[in-house]
């Protein structure tokens, strides 16, 4: 139910804020396999979204979405998989802090990565971020067994 949950969200954000948010599902979760060639680590099942063409002032580098994507890993969240499909970038994270300070670390280190936030919803315990300058987002929802599954996407359009 929260994988759903978790992919309503995402689709909401992406076609309402027209920031790309990836959902990266688990391979258990019989979700979709990916529609296009991915580098993936293994044992991990990934989708992307494209995302269009934007101006990037201030924001990562052009082509650099990776190292953004990067610097918005929380400390101590344990990295479960990533995906590069042309210039989107995704990492799949999982973490034992408490969802608000994940939630805090992400409202303070946002404004400092040169991205300009464009929203944040919060429902059934998940909580999606959206941003531009490269179009990105964050979904932060409850795994089920006591932790936080965290999901950082950001791209370009080639």
């Amino acid at each position: 139910m929260n994988r759903t949950l978790v992919i309503l969200l995402t689709v909401l954000v992406v076609g309402c804020g027209g920031a790309a948010a990836t959902q990266a599902p688990r391979a258990s979760t019989g979700a979709a396999q990916p529609s296009a060639a991915a580098v993936t680590t293994p044992g991990a099942a990934a989708t992307a979204a494209s995302v269009g063409t934007r101006a990037n002032p201030g924001g990562a580098p052009a082509g650099d979405v990776k190292s953004l994507v990067k610097s918005l890993i929380p400390t101590g969240s344990t990295q479960l998989s990533e995906t590069q499909i042309g210039g989107n970038y995704t990492v799949q994270l999982s973490s034992q802090s408490p969802q608000a300070d994940v939630e805090s670390f992400f409202d303070q280190k946002i404004p400092t990565v040169g991205v300009t936030q464009t929203g944040k919803t919060s429902g059934g315990g998940t909580t999606v971020y959206a941003f531009t300058n490269p179009d990105g987002g964050i979904t932060i929802t409850p795994d089920g067994s006591g932790g936080l599954l965290i999901i950082i996407s950001a791209g370009t359009s080639s």
